[in-house]
Protein backbone atom coordinates (compact mmCIF):
# COMPACT_ATOMS: atom_id res chain seq x y z
CA UNK A 1 0.00 0.00 0.00
CA UNK A 2 1.51 3.54 -1.15
CA UNK A 3 0.69 6.26 1.62
CA UNK A 4 1.37 9.23 -0.53
CA UNK A 5 -0.20 11.73 1.87
CA UNK A 6 -1.36 11.39 5.86
CA UNK A 7 -4.32 9.34 6.81
CA UNK A 8 -6.87 9.31 9.14
CA UNK A 9 -8.99 6.43 11.06
CA UNK A 10 -11.94 8.38 12.05
CA UNK A 11 -13.00 7.46 15.83
CA UNK A 12 -15.68 4.38 15.82
CA UNK A 13 -13.74 3.21 12.55
CA UNK A 14 -11.54 0.14 12.92
CA UNK A 15 -8.38 -0.04 10.28
CA UNK A 16 -7.24 -3.98 9.78
CA UNK A 17 -4.07 -4.35 8.34
CA UNK A 18 -3.39 -7.56 7.35
CA UNK A 19 -0.17 -10.53 7.80
CA UNK A 20 2.38 -9.33 4.96
CA UNK A 21 1.06 -6.35 3.82
CA UNK A 22 3.97 -3.34 3.22
CA UNK A 23 2.62 0.33 4.54
CA UNK A 24 4.89 2.71 2.29
CA UNK A 25 4.66 6.50 3.32
CA UNK A 26 5.89 9.03 1.19
CA UNK A 27 7.88 12.30 3.08
CA UNK A 28 5.79 13.81 5.69
CA UNK A 29 3.22 10.93 4.82
CA UNK A 30 1.32 9.68 8.58
CA UNK A 31 -1.52 7.18 10.10
CA UNK A 32 -3.77 8.76 12.51
CA UNK A 33 -5.83 6.84 14.69
CA UNK A 34 -8.70 8.12 16.40
CA UNK A 35 -10.33 5.01 15.99
CA UNK A 36 -8.89 1.25 16.27
CA UNK A 37 -6.02 0.19 14.41
CA UNK A 38 -5.77 -3.99 13.84
CA UNK A 39 -2.22 -5.39 13.10
CA UNK A 40 -1.76 -8.57 13.77
CA UNK A 41 0.72 -10.27 11.76
CA UNK A 42 2.81 -14.00 12.24
CA UNK A 43 6.14 -14.99 13.27
CA UNK A 44 6.65 -15.57 9.10
CA UNK A 45 4.92 -13.02 7.88
CA UNK A 46 5.52 -9.55 9.36
CA UNK A 47 3.82 -6.60 8.79
CA UNK A 48 6.05 -3.17 7.69
CA UNK A 49 5.34 0.25 7.80
CA UNK A 50 8.67 1.82 6.10
CA UNK A 51 10.08 4.50 3.53
CA UNK A 52 9.14 5.10 -0.27
CA UNK A 53 12.43 6.37 -0.78
CA UNK A 54 15.00 4.51 -2.44
CA UNK A 55 17.75 4.59 -0.42
CA UNK A 56 15.75 4.79 3.05
CA UNK A 57 16.83 7.46 5.79
CA UNK A 58 15.78 8.46 9.05
CA UNK A 59 12.71 11.02 9.53
CA UNK A 60 11.72 10.48 5.27
CA UNK A 61 8.04 9.82 7.10
CA UNK A 62 6.15 11.38 10.33
CA UNK A 63 4.01 8.17 12.29
CA UNK A 64 1.85 6.22 13.42
CA UNK A 65 -0.42 8.29 15.80
CA UNK A 66 -3.19 7.38 18.08
CA UNK A 67 -4.34 10.25 19.65
CA UNK A 68 -7.39 9.93 21.71
CA UNK A 69 -8.27 6.92 20.13
CA UNK A 70 -11.43 5.31 20.45
CA UNK A 71 -10.71 1.34 20.73
CA UNK A 72 -8.46 -1.12 22.23
CA UNK A 73 -5.44 -0.91 19.44
CA UNK A 74 -3.23 -4.05 18.48
CA UNK A 75 -0.05 -4.34 16.41
CA UNK A 76 1.61 -7.44 16.69
CA UNK A 77 4.59 -8.76 14.58
CA UNK A 78 5.32 -5.23 12.98
CA UNK A 79 8.31 -3.93 11.29
CA UNK A 80 8.36 0.03 11.82
CA UNK A 81 11.23 1.67 10.60
CA UNK A 82 12.83 5.32 8.83
CA UNK A 83 9.51 7.24 10.87
CA UNK A 84 10.19 10.88 12.30
CA UNK A 85 8.60 9.51 15.25
CA UNK A 86 7.62 5.19 15.05
CA UNK A 87 4.58 5.29 17.11
CA UNK A 88 3.17 8.51 19.00
CA UNK A 89 0.20 7.22 21.83
CA UNK A 90 -1.06 10.48 23.23
CA UNK A 91 -4.71 11.45 25.68
CA UNK A 92 -5.58 8.04 26.95
CA UNK A 93 -5.50 6.05 23.50
CA UNK A 94 -5.03 1.87 23.96
CA UNK A 95 -1.99 -0.02 22.51
CA UNK A 96 -0.68 -3.18 22.98
CA UNK A 97 2.75 -4.09 21.21
CA UNK A 98 3.85 -7.37 20.83
CA UNK A 99 6.94 -9.02 19.02
CA UNK A 100 7.11 -4.93 17.31
CA UNK A 101 10.51 -3.85 15.96
CA UNK A 102 10.90 -0.27 15.81
CA UNK A 103 14.21 1.23 14.35
CA UNK A 104 16.27 3.60 12.47
CA UNK A 105 13.33 6.31 13.22
CA UNK A 106 15.09 10.27 13.92
CA UNK A 107 13.79 11.16 16.97
CA UNK A 108 11.69 8.32 19.13
CA UNK A 109 10.86 5.01 19.07
CA UNK A 110 7.79 4.50 21.14
CA UNK A 111 6.70 8.19 22.20
CA UNK A 112 3.94 7.77 25.33
CA UNK A 113 2.29 11.04 26.39
CA UNK A 114 -0.73 11.93 28.79
CA UNK A 115 -2.25 8.10 28.91
CA UNK A 116 -2.56 7.54 33.01
CA UNK A 117 -5.72 5.87 32.86
CA UNK A 118 -4.99 3.76 29.89
CA UNK A 119 -3.96 0.13 28.78
CA UNK A 120 -0.59 -0.05 27.49
CA UNK A 121 1.85 -2.91 26.74
CA UNK A 122 4.68 -3.53 25.24
CA UNK A 123 5.74 -6.70 25.32
CA UNK A 124 8.45 -9.02 23.16
CA UNK A 125 9.51 -5.25 20.78
CA UNK A 126 13.08 -4.08 20.17
CA UNK A 127 13.64 -0.42 19.76
CA UNK A 128 16.83 0.20 17.72
CA UNK A 129 19.30 3.22 16.33
CA UNK A 130 16.56 5.62 17.22
CA UNK A 131 18.26 8.90 17.02
CA UNK A 132 17.39 10.02 20.61
CA UNK A 133 14.97 7.86 22.35
CA UNK A 134 14.35 3.94 22.08
CA UNK A 135 10.73 4.69 24.33
CA UNK A 136 9.85 7.99 26.05
CA UNK A 137 7.13 8.75 28.72
CA UNK A 138 5.02 11.62 29.64
CA UNK A 139 2.57 10.77 32.61
CA UNK A 140 2.18 7.17 31.30
CA UNK A 141 2.24 3.81 33.23
CA UNK A 142 2.63 1.14 30.70
CA UNK A 143 3.54 -2.49 31.22
CA UNK A 144 7.20 -3.61 29.50
CA UNK A 145 8.31 -6.63 29.54
CA UNK A 146 11.08 -8.50 27.32
CA UNK A 147 11.92 -5.25 25.22
CA UNK A 148 15.39 -4.56 24.21
CA UNK A 149 16.45 -0.97 23.94
CA UNK A 150 19.96 -0.37 21.98
CA UNK A 151 21.74 2.03 20.40
CA UNK A 152 19.77 4.58 21.08
CA UNK A 153 20.56 8.06 22.57
CA UNK A 154 18.32 6.87 25.68
CA UNK A 155 16.63 3.57 26.05
CA UNK A 156 13.91 4.60 28.73
CA UNK A 157 13.34 7.90 29.60
CA UNK A 158 10.12 8.66 32.49
CA UNK A 159 9.44 11.87 32.43
CA UNK A 160 6.67 13.83 34.43
CA UNK A 161 5.46 10.86 37.45
CA UNK A 162 5.68 8.38 34.57
CA UNK A 163 6.06 4.81 36.28
CA UNK A 164 5.88 1.76 34.07
CA UNK A 165 6.07 -1.52 35.43
CA UNK A 166 9.26 -3.08 33.89
CA UNK A 167 10.42 -6.61 34.09
CA UNK A 168 12.68 -9.13 31.82
CA UNK A 169 14.21 -5.77 29.45
CA UNK A 170 17.39 -5.03 28.39
CA UNK A 171 18.49 -1.48 27.97
CA UNK A 172 22.46 -1.62 26.55
CA UNK A 173 24.82 0.60 24.46
CA UNK A 174 22.47 3.45 24.27
CA UNK A 175 24.55 6.78 24.00
CA UNK A 176 23.13 8.50 27.13
CA UNK A 177 21.60 6.39 29.88
CA UNK A 178 20.11 3.04 29.44
CA UNK A 179 17.02 4.18 31.79
CA UNK A 180 16.70 7.49 32.54
CA UNK A 181 14.03 8.67 35.23
CA UNK A 182 13.08 12.02 35.81
CA UNK A 183 12.18 13.11 39.22
CA UNK A 184 10.00 16.44 39.87
CA UNK A 185 11.18 17.36 42.77
CA UNK A 186 9.64 20.39 44.82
Amino acid sequence: MDITTSITVASGVTMTIQPGATLIFHPEASLTINGTLIAQATSANHITFTSSQVSPQKGDWDWIDFDNSSGANVLEYCDIEYARIGLRCMNNSQLSLKNVTVTNCQNYGLFLLSNPTSYISVENCYFTNNNDYGIWLYNTDPDIVNVTCTNNNYGLFCYNGSNPIVGHSSFSNNNQDGIYDSVDLL
